[in-house]
């Protein structure tokens, strides 16, 4: 008797617009170890106005560029090599938000040696939450103060 093929995609994700993300079925397994596996994903739902496709129905790790913020739910059959398809697909969601990039301002104060001048310099430096972290090294230079290193944070 044949056991029931596993198809098992993950938990639920989080992306941004605009990127470019990756499906992954490979952690499906046939308990008969009738092998290779085939894929067949499908587009459940996607958020209104989206025009998004698959970059293969049959791949084991398609891909796909969200381009519209919200939910992109699919789903995964699993066939075995003697044709015994997974009697439940798995689905998962990605929702995809298009956050704008946060700015921060740091101000800083440098003073130079043996001198009761002070000068204050502003900038601001942009940081995108999620790729690199939330904060970020800074040095910034002039000739009256030399070089100061601060690092700018995201506001909580």
């Amino acid at each position: 008797m044949s056991q029931d093929i596993s198809v098992l995609l993950g938990r639920d994700q989080t992306a941004t617009v605009n990127t470019k993300e990756t499906l992954g079925g490979t952690g499906s397994t046939d308990p008969d170890n009738n092998l290779p596996l085939t894929y067949q994903w499908t587009i459940q739902s996607t958020p209104v106005g989206s025009t998004i496709a698959l970059s293969s129905t049959i791949a084991a790790k398609p891909t796909f560029t969200s381009d519209t913020a919200g939910d992109y739910v699919f789903a995964l059959n699993v066939t075995d090599s003697l044709g015994m398809k997974s009697t439940t697909a798995d689905t998962v969601k990605i929702t995809a938000t298009s956050t704008p990039t946060p700015t921060t301002t740091t101000t800083i104060t440098a003073s130079r040696t043996n001198q009761a001048v002070s000068q204050t310099v502003a900038f601001t430096v942009n940081l995108r939450a999620g790729s690199t972290g939330l904060s970020k090294p800074v040095t910034i230079c002039t000739p009256e103060t030399g070089c100061v290193m601060r690092t700018a944070r995201l506001p909580q």
